[in-house]
């Protein structure tokens, strides 16, 4: 790797041997923008990530029955209220 072949592809590598700070973000911006109408493949997730989305949808949903428990209970007690008034 520290050929002088190889240092002399990556003329802004400093003698050191160590990359500057800013090099890989440079590098980046000066990559050419693919075209964006080309169709990407599906990217398939892990069984890991799988898993986490469906816990977390999961806890969502427990999350979303238990406000709705709440609002039926308050309104339910609210027309108990409403019909002992009536008395």
């Amino acid at each position: 790797m520290d050929s002088p072949r190889h240092a002399a592809q990556e003329p802004e590598r400093p003698a050191s041997g160590r990359a500057r700070f800013g090099h890989f973000r440079r590098a980046r911006a000066e990559r050419p923008h693919a075209d964006h109408g080309t169709p990407r493949r599906p990217r398939h997730l892990s069984d890991k990530t799988r898993r986490y989305l469906w816990f977390t949808a999961a806890a969502v949903g427990i999350y979303v029955a238990s406000l709705l428990y709440a609002h039926l209970e308050q309104a339910s007690h609210a027309a108990v209220q409403a019909t002992h008034q009536g008395r």
